[in-house]
């Protein structure tokens, strides 16, 4: 999400799974999806 946020062509979203079923993320969730907790260890 930091490269996203930080380039220069303005980006508007990360797809996810793209070969299969794309999903794109929208950049204004961003900071939604970083306050989630998650399942990986710190």
């Amino acid at each position: 999400m930091s490269l996203a946020r930080n380039n220069e062509k303005k980006t508007a979203g990360i797809v996810i799974n793209a070969f299969s079923e794309p999903f794109v993320v929208p950049v204004e969730i961003f900071d939604l999806i970083a306050q989630m907790k998650s399942n990986f260890e710190d």
